[in-house]
């Protein structure tokens, strides 16, 4: 827990002056899930007839209306002790109405917190976590004044670790209320690791059990740490937290300014494959430090927390983010080149396989975030892609062109620290599309344009055979010769039970449709896998299928076809230039 200096408890204590707002926070029955907030707000010249008291309705990071207002209770406000009129403006806002004179006012509520996640917030008997937005309101005109958290928790709770200078032990302030927003609150009694790096304290809290080893994740978050720091060239954080959720299943994380929720299968540790698939999430979330937190799109700050904030930039704070995590990972020599080159093949395969791949575009995906990668349906891989894995893939043929037009002298690195000096640091403020454009422009010395309309703004597909042989790879496709129909299927209670079919492949052209149970193929019952069957098709011979949909019987004809899916490995080209050795080596490390 970081206590103040004398300089920021001065800045803090003048701030407060011009009208702190006070939390304190509580847990009366934490066995129903409840937290209990009340506000204090100081209106100073008393000359205001009416406060809004605001609840956000979508969190930073995660671009979806999630409705947090939803979850709130037993609203009261009071002045002096005597009750004030309370009215709902609208499905987030409470307006509290007063006389001319009124100074202070109490706001309190209740939040039913019982959503475990990166997200949202939960509370039980064994611990809290609070997710700032969807527990914290914030009164309008207030949002610059500092804010004084204090908690009343039950005795059993022995921690409470939060990101945030602390005046007590129950006690922290934030500076604003964006900086109470992005900082999520553990209480209760979690293990606490702790190491430095960079000369910054870091703090991993684990909430809930897991095999974990607090060595080795020290040793390995302080590796992905190290090669972070130092290729931006400093860290930006009086202090850092990890909040790591250990559950049963599930996976996830958030980043914030000063900390990051990371989420692993609570025995996973033991597991290679898991635990470097966790660590590449660690270095994802710690990269967001800089690249959204302070590196950003000026669409993404300052945040209005009413409505969606849109830009079609996510590509940038969460693709090039995706393509960071797992070459760290690489650069602390945790991933075995082999290991990567899987990974980059894994991803091409990914989209060049996903018919939304025709259809969205990168910019596209950013912009419509809100409405869709966040609400998936059975038809979404047919009409959406997503801007994490592309955007992956968009990052990686950038920062190759990057190191071919340099001659190996430079690459996104670079870029990386020019918006952050240029923009963070100077200029104090996010960037546009054409300043992006611009950035890389300077770095490799010509125009990015044409090669971000076409990867980013249109769907062609990307020409990833040209890039790779920038630097001595290339791409080998292992075609599976099978007959698939095209759709994803799921043994339900003894039913087999389509769950996606691929728009413009046999099962789609024959009138196949989610939700149909599959009964049987050329006469023979299916009993869950039908691979058995369509191993033995043969293209363009016809299949009788039998299925029930709304319990009707329906026969349908379908037409196998050549599976067109690619199956690519990545692998160096068997004879290679020296160029292409220098290139490699200065992208991979």
């Amino acid at each position: 827990m970081k206590r103040l200096t004398l300089l920021t408890l001065l800045l803090i204590t003048a701030t407060a002056m011009q009208g702190e707002v006070i939390y304190k926070v509580s847990f009366p029955k934490p066995e129903t899930h409840y937290v209990q907030i009340e506000m204090e707000i100081d209106l100073a010249k008393g000359e205001r007839t009416f406060t809004d008291f605001i609840m956000p309705v979508w969190t930073p990071g995660s671009y979806k209306v999630r409705e947090f207002s939803r979850n709130v209770e037993d609203v009261i406000a009071t002045s002096d002790g005597k009750e004030l009129a309370v009215e709902k403006a609208n499905k987030n806002t409470w307006r509290v109405n007063f006389k001319k004179g009124v100074s202070k006012i109490k706001f309190s509520y209740k939040v039913y917190a019982f959503e475990y996640g990166v997200r949202t917030s939960y509370v039980d008997v064994f611990q809290a976590f609070l997710h700032g937005v969807s527990v914290f309101m914030y009164a309008e005109g207030f949002q610059n004044q500092a804010c004084k958290i204090s908690f009343d928790k039950p005795d059993i709770w022995n921690h409470i670790t939060v990101a945030l200078p602390a005046l007590a032990s129950n006690t922290f302030v934030a500076e604003n209320y964006d900086l109470l927003a992005d900082s999520p609150f553990a209480l209760g009694n979690h293990e606490l690791i702790y190491f430095e790096v960079a000369g910054i304290k870091h703090r991993v809290a684990m909430l809930g059990e897991g095999n974990y080893d607090k060595e080795k994740i020290k040793t390995d978050f302080t590796k992905i740490i190290e090669k972070e720091v130092a290729m931006m060239g400093e860290h930006p954080s009086p202090e850092y937290v990890v909040f790591v959720q250990n559950v049963e299943s599930g996976g996830g994380g958030l980043e914030h300014l000063n900390s990051q929720t990371s989420v692993i299968q609570r025995w996973g540790y033991s597991n290679e494959t898991k635990y470097k698939s966790f660590l590449s999430l660690i270095a994802h979330e710690y990269f967001h430090l800089w690249n959204v937190k302070r590196i950003r799109p000026i669409e993404l700050g300052p945040f209005d927390y009413t409505k969606e904030n849109y830009t079609k930039m996510l590509w940038v704070v969460e693709g090039i983010t995706s393509y960071y995590d797992d070459l760290f990972i690489k650069r602390c020599e945790i991933y075995k080149e082999e290991e990567y080159l899987n990974i980059v093949a894994t991803a091409i395969n990914k989209m060049e396989n996903l018919p939304g791949g025709k259809v969205q575009s990168l910019a596209e995906s950013s912009f419509d975030a809100w409405i869709k990668f966040y609400l998936p349906d059975e038809n979404s891989d047919n009409a959406t892609i997503s801007y994490y894995q592309k955007g992956m893939l968009a990052a990686m043929v950038v920062d190759l062109e990057i190191i071919k037009r340099t001659h190996g002298k430079k690459k996104m690195d670079d870029v990386m620290r020019l918006l952050y000096t240029d923009f963070y640091k100077t200029k104090k403020r996010g960037f546009t599309q054409d300043e992006f454009a611009k950035a890389l422009e300077t770095v490799a010395g010509s125009s990015f344009t044409d090669l971000l309309k076409e990867v980013v703004y249109t769907t062609n597909p990307i020409a990833y055979k040209k890039y790779l042989e920038y630097v001595g790879l290339e791409l080998k496709n292992q075609p599976s010769g099978k007959m698939p129909l095209g759709i994803n299927t799921k043994l339900e209670n003894g039913k087999t039970l389509v769950k996606f079919v691929e728009i413009n492949r046999p099962a789609s052209k024959a009138g196949l449709c989610v939700n149909d149970e599959i009964i049987a193929i050329n006469g023979y019952r299916v009993n869950g896998d039908i691979d058995e069957f369509t191993s033995r098709f043969k293209e363009g011979v016809e299949v009788d299928m039998i299925v029930s949909r709304a319990g009707k019987l329906i026969t349908l004809k379908v037409i196998p076809e050549k599976d067109p899916t690619v199956n690519y490995k990545v692998v160096k080209m068997e004879t290679q230039l020296d160029e292409q050795k220098v290139l490699f080596d200065f992208w991979s490390k």
